[in-house]
């Protein structure tokens, strides 16, 4: 019995899938249980015994580890070496706390036949046989502290020049929004009642347009190239090849603010006392259009 554990961010929990992908090529015969906050990423994994969540396992000391013998797998990539000076992928990282060889596995994720017919009924209604884009503008509030804009959102300037553009084109624009409401002008928000079902939307539109954060991650499972947008982490340590990455302005605010700040608030978890601001935009918005036009 090996028990794996994915402590954090959904967007962690889709990379831990090509951890535990791997794990399974080497410990083919042992079962593989998964702690996390995250559940729903590992549902229908074949690469798993049992999914528990980490805010309810009562009795699983006594079920897996009281007089028994399980192999205990419980690392942080976040917290490596590599990781904070950006070095390696975080799949990489994990791979090797857990001594075992990546060998190209890519995240995974298994979605029923009635999740995604309940995505594309969503978007077929709203599309009516248009051309669609799916964006992702910014990550779930609460997740972390304030620096979460500097660290993975897209600048709102640069976000409506680019809707602009697609609707020009004829595009029915889809939003996945970690805010209540869409304050996107000729957007449609991703509202479905389960969060799988959210996700899979994205295989049914013609062109993705992501930051680094679970859509991306999930995208790369599924498949399909997409255009991301990068702040203060790079493809290196959380991207893949398969995507159009686009990467920050050279000079912008960002930059200043990673080299005094966000990297510092990856290590010490330190944050100043005033919530820092930029005020330039953060990618140039030509370059994500001619992506998305390719």
């Amino acid at each position: 019995m090996i028990i794996f554990e994915s402590n954090g961010e959904i967007p962690k929990d889709v990379m831990a899938t090509a951890v535990v992908s791997a794990m399974k090529k080497k410990y083919p015969n042992e079962d593989i249980v998964v702690t996390t906050l995250a559940p729903e990423i590992w549902l229908h994994n074949p690469n798993v015994y049992r999914v528990y969540n980490l805010h309810s396992i009562q009795y699983f000391y006594d079920d897996y580890i009281k007089d028994k013998n399980p192999t205990i797998f419980k690392y942080d990539p976040y917290r490596e070496t590599d990781f904070i000076t950006q070095k390696k992928h975080v799949i990489d990282i994990w791979c090797n706390s857990c001594k075992v060889d990546r060998n190209n596995q890519m995240p995974e994720i298994h979605f029923t036949e009635m999740e995604k017919e309940i995505a594309q009924n969503f978007i077929d209604l709203h599309a009516k046989g248009k051309k669609t884009c799916l964006i992702q503008p910014e990550g779930a509030v609460n997740i972390m502290p304030y620096p979460t804009p500097f660290s993975r959102n897209m600048h709102k300037k640069t976000v409506e020049e680019v809707v602009s553009h697609l609707k020009k084109e004829g595009y029915i624009i889809f939003v996945l929004t970690g805010n209540e409401q869409n304050d996107i002008q000729d957007t449609i928000p991703v509202k479905l009642p389960g969060f799988r079902e959210t996700l899979a939307t994205m295989m049914f539109v013609d062109k993705r347009l992501l930051i680094d954060s679970v859509a991306h991650h999930v995208a790369t499972a599924l498949n399909l190239p997409s255009v991301i947008t990068w702040n203060t982490l790079t493809p290196k340590v959380q991207g893949y090849e398969m995507h159009n990455n686009i990467y920050p302005i050279a000079d912008t605010d960002l930059i200043t603010l990673e080299d005094n700040f966000v990297n510092e608030f990856r290590l010490t978890g330190i944050l100043p006392e005033q919530k820092p601001t930029y005020s330039k935009e953060i990618h140039r918005t030509e370059e994500i259009i001619e992506a998305l036009d390719l």
